[in-house]
């Protein structure tokens, strides 16, 4: 019955912290597990050739303690946010990685070398270990949000918020209520609510049909639309990053339908508009030195 206090890392949720530490994981595995190969060959290039005669190569090679040591503190920071949304499209992306790997053999053949599997076989041992240990030493914390109960206050808030914008669209269906004032009209419907009950609803799509009217989220929908499909047609998921790129951005996008921060706060927005870039680079070379 003792409250536990979820991990923030200097953000004003652990949702927040969730959501970035979801992409330093991805963001890890790019650097290890494509940062050995060749700039010619067009592949994702994390690690230039160094040309300096003085100064060693800082590649990857020599560096496999970074997955024993690195990753696994990536992965207990997540952990401690128990933020069951970004936790679970975590492990559902490797999932769906793991699965285009052995599914489409003969398209990414070039990056099923030796080198490749046995980083491969790192980061699943890794991730197996951690989350063995993690649960070891926080079992009724995990098993409290492993179930759903539809009476806990994460579940009930979230439906009331979502009744009450729906009724809100109702209201005012095609121009929305303004930006930045859903919270100015709930405080105006609820007169002597708790202060902490008045926030935006968990839900950036249903904000801002809101906000901005069905007209405002149709614009949105659409710029999404045009986005995904330019993605797709330069790219043509040739190189096994350009589908996890694009798993990515699909996962911020479900991250949306469960709560606001991609459309209100600061740390949210750069999440959104960060991988928006990633993926409108649009099957570009992409060097990082």
């Amino acid at each position: 019955g003792e409250k536990f206090l979820r991990a923030y890392g200097t953000t004003p949720h652990p949702n927040i912290l969730a959501a970035w530490l979801f992409l330093a994981v991805f963001a890890f595995f790019a650097w290890y597990l494509y940062g050995t190969q060749n700039k010619s060959s067009n592949n994702f290039v994390v690690n230039q050739p160094n040309t300096h005669p003085k100064t060693p190569e800082r590649g990857v090679e020599g560096r496999g303690w970074v997955v024993w040591l690195i990753y696994p503190t990536l992965l207990w920071g997540l952990f401690s946010t128990f933020s069951r949304v970004a936790i679970g499209l975590l492990f559902a992306g490797i999932v769906i990685r793991l699965l285009l790997v052995s599914l489409k053999k003969k398209k990414y053949n070039s990056v099923l070398i030796q080198d490749f599997k046995n980083k491969l076989w790192q980061l699943t041992v890794v991730t197996i270990a951690a989350i063995v240990i993690f649960g070891f030493f926080y079992w009724p914390q995990v098993q409290s949000r492993l179930f759903i109960s539809a009476q806990e206050q994460a579940v009930t808030q979230r439906i009331f918020y979502a009744k009450t914008a729906g009724e809100m669209i109702w209201n005012q269906p095609w121009l929305g209520v303004g930006p930045g004032q859903f919270v100015g009209e709930i405080r105006s419907l609820w007169k002597n609510y708790p202060a902490y009950l008045y926030q935006p609803v968990h839900n950036i799509y249903l904000l801002i049909a809101d906000e901005l009217g069905l007209l405002g989220l149709a614009a949105f929908m659409l710029w999404l639309v045009f986005l995904i499909v330019e993605y797709c047609r330069k790219t043509k998921f040739q190189k096994l990053y350009h589908a996890s790129f694009f798993i990515i951005f699909l996962s911020v996008l479900v991250m949306g339908l469960f709560d606001h921060f991609l459309w209100t706060l600061q740390q949210g927005q750069i999440i959104f508009w960060l991988t928006v870039g990633l993926i409108s680079a649009s099957g570009k070379p992409l060097e990082v030195v």
